[in-house]
């Protein structure tokens, strides 16, 4: 079985008002969409996207390349440590040997088991 909306009636005054049909009312969702989209003030989610795109793009591509740095000094020092400093830590010399020899654009992987 179809669902069939009512018919509504039109009053007098809206068959002959030409700008009625031009005025239209919100609907829930996109209340609800303006009011989850545009209510929250100061929202991180949609700083910048006024910006061109080049802009966006090449402040993406600074974030990678210093989170890339950042891995590779990272791993730079974690081949430094000796074995017995990162048994004390609680970190597997394997897992900490295996880690500094990722390449930097690889993510890095937990050295530490946290369920022990």
């Amino acid at each position: 079985m179809t669902f069939m909306p009512a018919r509504r009636t039109l009053l007098h005054h809206e068959k002959h008002d030409r700008s009625f049909n031009c005025r239209r009312t919100a609907t829930a969702t996109e209340r609800a969409e303006r009011h989850l989209l545009f209510a929250l003030p100061g929202s991180a989610a949609f700083d910048g996207l006024d910006r061109p795109w080049w802009q966006l793009a090449g402040a993406a591509a600074a974030t990678l390349l210093q989170t890339w740095a950042a891995r590779r000094r990272r791993r730079r020092d974690l081949a430094q440590i000796d074995r017995q400093t990162l048994r004390d830590a609680g970190i597997d010399p394997g897992i900490a040997a295996f880690e500094a020899a990722q390449p930097f654009w690889r993510p890095s992987l937990p050295l530490r088991d946290i369920g022990r």
